[in-house]
């Protein structure tokens, strides 16, 4: 560990041991990634997730390490009960639960904006009836467009072109007026770009997807899709850069007051490339793709400015594409050699929306069961076990 690695260590440690935190869908992609870094420097934690889609076998063995930590309960955002019971002397609460594929808010507008929107308004009114300090949502570049201005700044026209993207501007708008309005809590979007790394899920539509389809495809031999002529542009941010952003926005002293900050490298690889890059790191290169139609929706570039990370938070994505994907094959392989033959939601051939976890409309999952740890009841579902 660098120097500098181990003072902001140190810092994350003086700012969150013994703090209460809330991760709404703590049980998704990113979520349990930063479940997994906040129990690493003392915090308490409680997880909101109705499983819809998260995978809840990464909060049980969590659940083993640090059981008088880490809480958890089966809920959904939309209902004000659940999120009630997790806010309780709250500090911090990551508002990351979400529906965010593209393609399935175009299929249905309504759950988008009842997940994203008003489950917004409720996680954020829950967090000021608590008392906590700080809510911090977890936004997207989607909320840039088509046609973005590159690299996208925070202060660009905000011109959504899906549900999924309007319905993230309407919770950065709730997220920018409370303080505002209400003077009693404290606030911060963070865009996020094209996120990828461990435990991504192949899912269509989701941002950063892309990553995890290609290593799929490679892995197992299978021809990849490339849609349109593969010169897109996208910013790819490894998981573990992502995280460190949010523990950076938590640990900061000073208020945010409602604004929003890109997370991202300010870097651009075109599809082309990505897919290049996927199948040096499973050792295949020179795989040939098939050629598809472009896609409508698709953006041709995107990029971040991280101007404002750097000086808002000392933000600076860490990790090359190349490691980033290198350990991402790393954990798929380790999934595939799993000899469970359920296929557990979380693994690449499950399909599933890595953060869509807190809205009502949950499908069909496994028994419920009641795991018992540290003197509490954690009510969840093991899926597929």
């Amino acid at each position: 560990m660098s120097p500098s690695a181990d003072s902001q260590g140190q810092r994350f440690e003086s700012a969150f041991a013994g703090v209460r935190v809330v991760v709404t869908g703590g049980a998704g992609f990113i979520g349990s990634h930063l479940v997994d870094a906040l129990l690493d420097v003392g915090a308490t934690v409680t997880v909101v997730d109705d499983l819809s889609t998260g995978d809840a076998d990464r909060l049980f063995a969590r659940l083993d390490d640090a059981p008088d930590r880490l809480r958890f309960i089966h809920g959904s955002i939309l209902d004000r009960d659940a999120l009630d019971d997790a806010m309780e002397r709250a500090a911090i609460v990551y508002h990351l639960a979400a529906m965010s594929s593209a393609p399935e808010s175009l299929a249905d507008p309504e759950r988008c904006f009842a997940v994203n929107a008003r489950g917004t308004i409720e996680s954020i009114q829950a967090a000021r009836i608590a008392k906590a300090q700080r809510i911090i949502l977890a936004s997207t570049a989607a909320v840039y467009g088509l046609t973005p201005r590159t690299p996208s700044r925070e202060d660009a026209p905000i011109e959504p072109a899906s549900p999924y993207g309007a319905s993230k501007a309407a919770g950065e708008a709730v997220i920018r007026a409370w303080p505002a309005a209400y003077a009693d809590i404290d606030t911060l979007s963070l865009r996020l770009f094209n996120v990828y790394g461990p435990r991504q899920r192949l899912r269509g539509g989701d941002e950063g997807a892309v990553v995890s389809a290609f290593l799929h495809a490679v892995e197992r031999g299978e021809t990849p899709i490339v849609y349109g002529d593969g010169e897109q542009t996208r910013d790819f941010v490894f998981v573990r850069d992502v995280v460190r952003a949010f523990l950076l926005a938590g640990a900061r002293p000073e208020p945010f007051g409602g604004v929003a900050i890109n997370v991202g490298t300010s870097g651009t690889t075109t599809v082309n490339q990505l897919l290049a890059a996927c199948a040096k790191a499973c050792g295949k290169p020179g795989v040939e793709p098939m050629r598809a139609p472009g896609r409508a929706g698709d953006p041709r570039v995107s990029r971040a400015d991280v101007s404002l990370a750097d000086s808002a938070l000392g933000f600076h994505a860490a990790t090359p594409l190349d490691e980033g994907l290198a350990e991402t094959v790393e954990w798929l392989r380790s999934v595939r050699a799993d000899p469970d033959p359920s296929s557990p939601p979380g693994s690449p051939d499950t399909p599933g929306n890595p953060d869509d976890a807190g809205h009502p409309h949950a499908r069909p999952r496994a028994p419920e069961v009641r795991v018992r740890h540290g003197g509490a009841t954690h009510q969840g579902r093991r899926p597929g076990r």
